[in-house]
């Protein structure tokens, strides 16, 4: 798909701006910063081209970029932010929804800040602002934090391959911001930043990433505001920093190992999911069923003879066997688009938006389990079952709980059990299951058909092309 044809709007102080867009929906404004605006990603399999079938995507190229006008000094992230208002005044909307996507980060908040009533929403993807630690923590020029010394071979690269135009530089910057992309991609992308703007103007970035300015900003969002973070992140205070900064903030997580989605790769219908599901208009989600009630899978796991475990190796080492199992069973749900709920000391809660995803979660921490090389052998049972919960202060209640909790007690050591409601969900799909027949479960009336996943019949690598929403929610 080409890219669609360049608009052109002023900002209040006098500068051009390009802008482009694609869609008939609500309009939804792309802060991208340096990134320029790839054809690759207006393409159908691409997160902008995906959005468009949504959204009114409007992206644009900031001053001194792109077809914006270039002879402009290096004014910081207020200027910045301003190309952001002008261009969502542009689209003749009221309110839009803004989007600031990797290093468009810092602008879209700048924006937010300053013009309430113009961001109705606010998505930041992949903040990368101010990383060299906490913000709270003063930076030592002496010390060796391996985010601060990744941020200077970084910036030595980009002076190599920009300002002395070193093609293997670039290529090493890259694959350093990019590790899952292949070499024609890296060279496309470093090919087009170079066409894109001067080196000067490239190499603003990096002083505007070691900055906290931003984060000193987060506290003063009042916009509705989700952040998303890729996969490879989850587990570090980043993101979960910010949403703890935004009042009343998402946190999202996609399957990518870097803030850039490619075309393709499974983050792109992770995130528009994400962003469909948030940045929806009013009028729509107010005809749409209340969150705490919609559809969800609900997902127990238990670690079989746990008590057992520690009789037979003592509370340290059945206790460090016990946290190398949820360190795998998160990563499990994070992978695949779930929200974990609560630990349960033996055992974990969790609950995704479909069952597909529930059920590539399970397999994947089977086999994780499965391959763990412990002194006596670990045995899982997981349990899954669907409805509409209710949920209560980041807490499940209801039939479907209930019932995924007394579906994992049915469960043996290695089993992956599933209602009858969970299988017609994934009917059709590449999942196998064995009849169990009809159980009794404790404290619930009518009977339960239950069926087991035939996980271990299963195509290793069929987990990894599921389509899931991505959810991993944190209230902030």
């Amino acid at each position: 798909m080409n890219a669609p044809p360049a608009q052109f709007t002023q900002t209040e102080d006098g500068v051009s701006i390009a802008y482009q867009q694609r869609g008939a929906g609500p309009p939804l404004v792309v802060s991208s910063g340096l990134i320029p605006p790839l054809e690759e990603d207006w393409r159908e399999d691409g997160w902008a081209g995906r959005l468009a079938r949504r959204f009114r995507v409007v992206r644009f190229d900031p001053r001194g970029c792109g077809l914006s006008q270039f002879e402009v000094g290096a004014d910081g992230i207020d200027a910045e932010a301003e190309d952001v208002a002008a261009v969502a005044r542009a689209t003749g909307s009221s309110q839009v929804a803004l989007l600031g996507y990797s290093l468009g980060v810092s602008a879209a908040v700048a924006c937010a800040v300053r013009e309430p009533d113009l961001v109705q929403r606010l998505i930041l993807h992949a903040p990368i602002v101010g990383r060299a630690a906490a913000a709270s923590e003063p930076i030592d020029p002496e010390a060796e934090h391996p985010a601060q010394i990744a941020g200077e071979v970084i910036e030595g690269l980009m002076k190599l391959g920009f300002r002395y135009n070193d093609e293997p530089a670039r290529r090493a910057m890259m694959t350093m911001v990019i590790p899952e992309a292949s070499a024609d991609e890296l060279a496309l992308i470093g090919e087009s930043l170079r066409a894109y703007a001067s080196a000067e103007r490239i190499l603003q970035v990096v002083p505007q990433l070691r900055s906290r300015a931003t984060e000193a900003l987060l506290s003063r969002i009042r916009t509705p505001t989700l952040v998303s973070v890729p996969a490879e992140e989850a587990g570090r205070s980043d993101g979960r920093r910010w949403t703890r900064s935004i009042e009343g903030a998402q946190m999202v997580v996609v399957r990518s190992r870097s803030g850039i989605i490619l075309p393709g790769s499974p983050a792109v219908e992770d995130f528009a999911r994400a962003v469909e599901d948030f940045a929806a208009d009013e009028q729509e989600r107010a005809t749409r069923p209340d969150a705490a009630a919609r559809t969800r899978t609900v997902l127990f796991t238990d670690l079989k003879d746990s008590t057992d475990l520690t009789d037979r190796l003592g509370n340290v080492e059945a206790r460090r066997i016990m946290r190398e199992v949820e360190r795998q069973t998160r990563a499990a749900i994070h992978a695949h688009g779930g929200t974990e709920v609560k630990g349960l000391g033996d055992g974990m809660m969790a609950w995704f938006p479909l069952a597909s995803g529930a059920l590539d979660a399970a397999v994947e921490l089977q086999q994780a389990v499965g391959r763990m090389d412990e002194p006596v052998e670990i045995g899982l049972s997981i349990g899954v079952d669907a409805g509409e919960p209710i949920e209560e202060s980041g807490d499940l209640f209801g039939a479907a709980v209930n019932r995924a909790a007394r579906i994992v007690g049915c469960a043996s050591e290695g089993e992956v059990l599933v209602s009858s409601i969970v299988r017609g969900l994934v009917q059709g799909q590449r999942f196998r299951f064995n009849d169990r027949g009809l159980a009794q479960l404790r404290g619930i009336a009518e009977s339960t058909h239950l069926f087991e996943l035939d996980w271990r019949s299963r195509n290793d690598g069929a987990a990894a092309g599921t389509e899931t929403a991505g959810r991993a929610t944190w209230a902030g």
